[in-house]
């Protein structure tokens, strides 16, 4: 993976999330490719399941039992979804990659091409100034009324 000044952060976070799926290939972990309602449901489940702690009786045994249960068909959605899920994640990523390789190129052409401009322009300002106080002929054009250059840069007195 190649890195471009200023973008690390972004580079740091696709090599770690493309190391995490590397690893998700020899140890599944189909928590790790949970969808976001997924993550709430699980945090609810456990948030209900502290609540119940310590208590006794026939409605916190049932209600226990109905958490263990959505946990379950959590984990078995997750479970059995899994493939899918981990396909997805690489055919996006590789989808990133080459979206960020084609604007590196992009940048790297806006780059040469600002850096060929600016070049080109060097030095312009003082040949121009150089050309009008040379020129006899230009009878001062070239020059506001104020002297200064680049006014009427073009007119050579005829209007």
């Amino acid at each position: 993976m190649n890195s471009t000044p200023g973008c690390a952060c972004g580079w740091n976070r696709r090599g770690h999330v493309e190391r995490r799926l590397q690893g998700l290939l020899t140890a599944a972990r189909p928590e790790d490719l949970a969808t976001a309602a997924e993550r709430l449901t699980a945090e609810r489940l456990d948030t209900l399941e502290r609540r119940l702690e310590g208590r006794q009786g026939t409605a916190a045994d049932r209600a226990g039992l109905r958490i263990a249960r959505l946990r379950g068909l959590l984990l078995w959605r997750m479970r059995t979804d899994y493939d899918r899920r981990l396909t997805r994640a690489h055919e996006d990523l590789a989808a990133l990659n080459g979206d960020i390789e084609r604007l590196q190129r992009q940048y790297g052409s806006f780059v040469r091409s600002r850096q060929a401009a600016t070049q080109s322009y060097q030095g312009y300002d003082a040949t121009m100034r150089r050309q009008t106080a040379a020129d006899p002929d230009s009878g001062g054009a070239g020059r506001d009324p104020d002297g200064a250059p680049g006014a009427h840069v073009g007119s050579h007195g005829r209007e």
